[in-house]
């Protein structure tokens, strides 16, 4: 007789010869029924084994087990504990010990179905990393109930977190260009073709909610927030497989939505979220359907962001063939093939501009050439923690640093540690990384450490960082579950850490926290577009005085160049960008240079709206040092009208000269 002191786990044990094998994972149900399709699928016993055995659920690996010498002979019983229902029995054939020299699955042997308790998933019961499978109508109806119950929670967690801070602040630069493409891509200008910018999916994506949300900044941001709701539905749906506690769920789903910074790039961490969720789905039930179906996503999220669909493409690849390393290798081969399908359907709406709309491949290659020039992004040092702390420096910063600089350390770290366990448990038993949650989320995770050291700072790594979110809500979860008081206290630790370092990492750069620990005074109310936003006020003070400005000297029709990174001036002037490129941070060749000035000539641009402001960059170069050419031109050509000053920055309205008093160029 075998006892299992867990009471809801799922057993796939190999009874066809000598080979002691065994896996114990947590499940929700164990269907047990000796006719159906997936019985005869999965019978592959020798003939020797004439009664088989299989008890199938869904596998999570939170717990495998070896159960060492078990080697039936003749007829016997199983029994489990009476706390596990009584009458459960399994009937073993007579003949196992003959059978075969491989390990072999097994077919189904008993009768019925019977519902234990656990962890509640609501999806199909079958073994992960088999085509075969099916579910009954009343699972069927749990997991679309279980569902939309989760998709209905994130939908009020994102909008709270969007109500919350909706009309908090304005972003020039970054928040401004996204307002700039969405409004121009409404108005029938193409992304990447008429203006520099991302993929254009997030454009086309934003332009069509913001008719029902508004065109102003807060309707762009509660269309960003659906897509935000979107991606987190589908984290809460992958997370459901370790976390049945609505308590636990919430709890992550908040953690993530704190990471959702700035919200104007929240298209990362939803694309990411979306990718984790098919990862499960794949890895679950890897059949060529499903696979044709994840090219289809690739596909899509490349439509969104040409970077986003090579991470998950090459995730994707890694649980094509680690599912199928105990069956013959081409099936792996054989899921290539509708995957590179699905793929190419994806990337339909791309291809489809790029061969009909005139310009947009012409466009695509520019922004490429602008990228592979090098100077596309701007390299920041890794703030490891160490490096945290400073002179003058109060506990609030130096927590805010030493948080951000941990989480640094943690991400990579955790990511190899799962991938190591898993090969080396492969290694040992022969047989395919037993995939628990953590193992999928490193896989997905993986290919956007790229994207976050790309340029360390706190926004690339709240871009990176959902994946590491819920492969944390996992290990927590499984030592909370190892009953030893040691174990409690590890998660106990897991989970103080990781809402610690968010809390004085993302936390700190949450809209709502920056407002409420803003001095009395220091914050004011401006119109932009149409909304009124709580800013600070020498931020409105700039605002109102270029509006000010622009509306004293500038006509309807005439146009200006904002330089060198304020591009939300354009949607908030309604004036449109006189030249492809909406900022000036990278240094640019004179051959560039000379291009810009010649199309400053062409279009009879008439007025530069010049700022002082300095970004932050390693190298510290100015306007006047990434476009001498350019600034000489303006200098030469134009004289200033109007100047003021928001803050530490200021700016100058300035007009063209009459010809008698332009310089050369």
């Amino acid at each position: 007789m075998v006892f299992f002191a867990n009471l809801s786990v799922n057993l796939q044990v190999c009874l066809c010869g000598d080979h002691q094998v065994a896996s114990a994972q947590t499940l929700d149900f164990f269907n047990i029924d000796k006719s159906g399709p997936a019985a005869k699928r999965w019978c592959r016993a020798p003939e020797g084994c004439k009664e088989k055995i299989l008890i199938s659920g869904l596998e999570t690996g939170l717990y495998r087990e070896i159960i060492s010498g078990w080697k039936p002979d003749s007829r016997k019983t199983i029994t489990t504990p009476a706390t596990a229902g009584q009458g459960l029995k399994w009937m073993v054939g007579r003949g196992l010990r003959k059978a075969g020299k491989t390990e072999t699955e097994a077919g189904i042997a008993a009768h019925g179905s019977m519902r234990l308790p656990g962890h509640q998933t609501g999806g199909r019961v079958q073994p992960m990393g088999s085509d075969a499978g099916y579910s009954t109508m009343k699972n069927s109806e749990r997991t679309i109930r279980e569902g939309l119950v989760l998709c209905g929670m994130s939908a009020v967690i994102v909008a709270c977190f969007v109500w919350a801070q909706d009309d908090l602040f304005f972003n020039l630069l970054d928040e401004g260009s996204l307002w700039y493409g969405v409004w121009r891509t409404a108005a029938g200008e193409v992304p990447i073709r008429d203006f520099l910018s991302y993929d254009p999916g997030r454009y086309y994506f934003c332009a069509a909610f913001t008719r029902l949300f508004g065109s102003g900044p807060v309707g762009l941001h509660w269309a960003a927030g659906f897509f935000q709701w979107m991606g987190l539905s589908c984290g809460m749906l992958a997370v459901k497989r370790v976390l049945s506690s609505r308590l636990a769920q919430t709890g992550v789903a908040c953690l993530i939505m704190i990471w959702m910074i700035p919200w104007y790039k929240s298209f990362e961490q939803g694309i990411l979220l979306m990718a984790v969720y098919g990862a499960c789905l794949l890895w679950e039930r890897p059949s060529r359907a499903r696979f044709f179906f994840g090219g289809c996503f690739v596909g899509m999220a490349a439509f969104f962001g040409q970077n986003h669909g090579a991470y998950i493409g090459v995730s994707y690849l890694a649980v094509m063939f680690l599912a199928g390393s105990t069956e013959n290798f081409r099936l792996g081969l054989q899921r290539l093939g509708p995957f590179a399908v699905g793929v190419i359907i994806g990337l339909l709406p791309l291809a489809g501009m790029i061969l009909g709309v005139e310009g947009f491949l012409a466009g695509c290659l520019r922004r490429f050439e602008f990228i592979a020039s090098g100077v596309a992004n701007l390299y920041l040092d890794v703030p490891w923690p160490w490096r945290a702390g400073g002179p003058g420096m109060n506990a609030v910063r130096f927590l805010e640093q030493f948080s951000t600089g941990l989480l640094f350390v943690l991400l990579p770290l955790s990511y190899v540690a799962v991938l190591a366990c898993a090969a080396v448990r492969a290694i040992r038993r022969r047989s395919r990384p037993p995939l628990d949650f953590a193992f999928v989320c490193a896989l997905v995770g993986l290919p956007y450490l790229h994207h976050v050291f790309g340029r360390a700072d706190l926004s690339h790594l709240a871009q990176g960082i959902p994946a590491f979110l819920l492969l944390a809500a996992a290990v927590a979860r499984r030592l909370a579950h190892r009953g030893e008081w040691r174990h409690r206290a590890a998660a106990c630790m897991v989970c103080l850490v990781l809402v610690s370092a968010s809390c004085f990492s993302a936390g700190v750069a949450n809209p709502v926290y920056k407002r409420l620990s803003t001095p009395p005074g220091a914050l004011a109310k401006t119109e932009i577009g149409g909304d009124v936003l709580v800013v600070y006020g020498t931020e409105a003070a700039l605002i109102e005085g270029v509006q000010d400005a622009v509306a004293r000297h500038l006509g309807r029709e005439d146009r200006i160049l904002v330089a060198p990174h304020w591009p939300g001036f354009y949607p908030i002037l309604e004036k449109t960008s006189p030249l492809w490129e909406l900022y000036f941070l990278f240094r640019d060749s004179e051959e560039r240079q000379r291009e810009k000035i010649a199309a400053l000539e062409e279009k009879k641009v008439g007025w530069v709206l010049l700022g002082d402001e300095v970004v932050m960059r390693a190298d510290g170069l100015s306007f006047r040092e990434t476009h001498p050419l350019l600034m000489e031109y303006i200098e030469n050509h134009f004289i200033t009208v109007s100047q003021g000053k928001g803050g530490s920055f200021g700016w100058t309205l300035m007009k063209r000269a009459p010809l008698p008093f332009a310089g050369g160029s």
